[in-house]
């Protein structure tokens, strides 16, 4: 877990970066296991988490426009295709 700093405008934002996501891999520093990262959307929805996209975070800082009680944003390195296949569904 790491904070973006959106200078005065809040004082930080939760983003969960994630490098590679699978089901059939062993995790290791960085893969998650696919149950795993299931269990972490299952927690931030428990605690009433709201994901945003970076274009709501640049709509925030440019027009002020509101974001969601406890906004989170979630982010995957690299592109590699278990973002489709694993995450997705």
């Amino acid at each position: 877990l790491m904070y973006l700093y959106a200078g005065p405008f809040i004082k930080g934002l939760p983003v969960l970066v994630y490098h590679k996501i699978s089901s059939t891999k062993k995790p290791d520093f960085l893969t998650v296991a696919t149950s795993r990262m299931r269990e972490h959307l299952e927690y931030i929805t428990q605690k009433g988490y709201n994901t945003i996209f970076i274009s709501d975070m640049i709509e925030y800082i440019e027009k002020g426009t509101p974001l969601p009680p406890k906004p989170l944003m979630i982010t995957l390195d690299d592109g590699f295709r278990d973002n489709y296949t694993e995450l997705y569904p």
